[in-house]
């Protein structure tokens, strides 16, 4: 508690001067209070502290979607491959899990950000990059992979129309994952709104080439979702995950 003194108080190891301000433990305050050497200082009330909302950081291309242009000819797993794991016979549950093997895959897409069999995607960004790193300022990342090749970047120039950027302005690397667009001599002007920059690419692999972990996990996803066909909160079996995890793509 903060006191000041009315009064030059002294005592055993102690001496407090007429008008000093002094922080004493409560009791101890007290007793000079009691005793009426000193009055209590009011202190100013807390200022709260002001919430900050943190706002996302724009980076230019950095909010995307994509769509599918040429669908994938195949399912990564025959049902062939699927009866043998789950050591079914019959043809009673052949739709079934047929449609299992969609909803594994989707769900393996989803978890790694890849796309398993070879499809052709438009991918959207809402600009061309605008990174303060100099490094990295005029690099597009493509968020699914394995990308075979870029088939065309597309704009929406400042009067609305759609143009397609010449090859020779940008270089790609379908190495790198996530793979990456870099101009060669900076982007162009767009006309503002959402979508306005259109990366068409091949991504995926032909069947034979799928990682065998990724395989795998999308098998153990199929017999879960078949042994446990109750409606409840459904999570990635554990095993899954870990066979994935090695071939996720983040992008930043």
């Amino acid at each position: 508690m903060k006191v000041v003194f009315k009064k030059t108080v002294a005592g055993n190891g102690f001496r407090f001067r007429k008008g000093a301000e002094v922080e004493l433990p409560s009791d101890r305050a007290m007793e000079f209070l009691n005793a009426g050497f000193c009055d209590a200082v009011a202190e100013p009330p807390k200022k709260r502290a002001k919430k900050t909302v943190s706002k996302p950081k724009s980076k230019g291309e950095k909010v995307m979607a994509y769509s599918v242009v040429t669908p994938a000819a195949s399912e990564p797993i025959t049902l062939t491959e699927a009866k043998n794991f789950l050591r079914v016979d019959g043809s009673d549950d052949d739709a079934l899990i047929g449609a299992l093997i969609s909803a594994a895959r989707e769900m393996c897409e989803q978890y790694t950000r890849r796309i398993l069999v070879t499809t052709t995607i438009d991918e959207y960004f809402d600009g061309f990059p605008n990174y303060k790193n100099a490094v990295s300022k005029d690099i597009i990342y493509l968020s699914r992979g394995p990308v075979q090749s870029i088939t065309s970047l597309k704009y929406v120039d400042e009067i609305g129309s759609e143009e397609t950027v010449a090859s020779s302005y940008y270089v790609s690397d379908t190495i790198s994952e996530p793979a990456r667009i870099a101009s060669t001599a900076g982007w162009f002007a767009t006309n503002g709104i959402i979508n306005q920059v259109i990366a068409r690419y091949v991504v995926g692999t032909a069947v034979d080439s799928i990682p065998t972990p990724l395989k795998q996990g999308m098998l153990l996803i199929i017999s879960d979702l078949y042994d446990k066909r109750d409606d409840r909160v459904r999570k990635l079996p554990t095993a899954s995950e870990y066979l994935f995890n090695p071939f996720r793509i983040f992008t930043f």
